[in-house]
């Protein structure tokens, strides 16, 4: 079941910040890169981050969840992540669908590892087309990716 997280709820804040950890670090396992932000988020900067968090719950388990910012010209996914013992099982492709059906009118953006191939192919398959690269201070490449409004 698909619902919205509340940040400013602490211990739905708490929550989502062990989920994310858990969720990140096999991203981080994967790139060789420990330095991910989400791995190192503290609670007052989740809480204070002003995004909106869709959340894919299963008998109150906490399983995936996609997280938004919105800007006066689109709306950029600021974290997706689904629980490592249940990726491919279609939760990622749900819960963006979910975000896209809640805002058809708006363009969607999002970044990614260039070595998150797993990430690149699901944006890939539903409709995201790279617009530019770029790398973070520490050298990590990463590539950007938009998709235009549905309607």
């Amino acid at each position: 079941m698909i619902v919205t997280l509340d940040l400013a709820d602490g211990v739905c804040a708490l929550e989502l910040l062990a989920f994310q950890r858990r969720a990140y670090q096999t991203e981080a396992d994967l790139l060789n890169y420990p330095l991910l932000p989400p791995l190192h988020e503290t609670l007052p900067q989740l809480m204070d981050s002003g995004e909106c968090i869709l959340a894919w719950r299963e008998d109150g388990e906490l399983i995936g969840m996609i997280g938004t910012y919105e800007t006066p010209t689109h709306l950029d996914i600021t974290r997706f992540a689904v629980s490592p013992n249940r990726r491919r099982e279609g939760i990622a492709r749900k819960l963006l669908r979910a975000l896209s059906n809640n805002h058809p009118i708006r363009t969607l953006t999002v970044s990614t590892a260039a070595g998150n191939a797993p990430a690149l192919q699901l944006y890939s398959s539903e409709g995201f087309v790279p617009t530019h690269e770029s790398h973070t201070a520490e050298g990590l490449p990463l590539i950007h990716l938009q998709r235009n409004a549905t309607r």
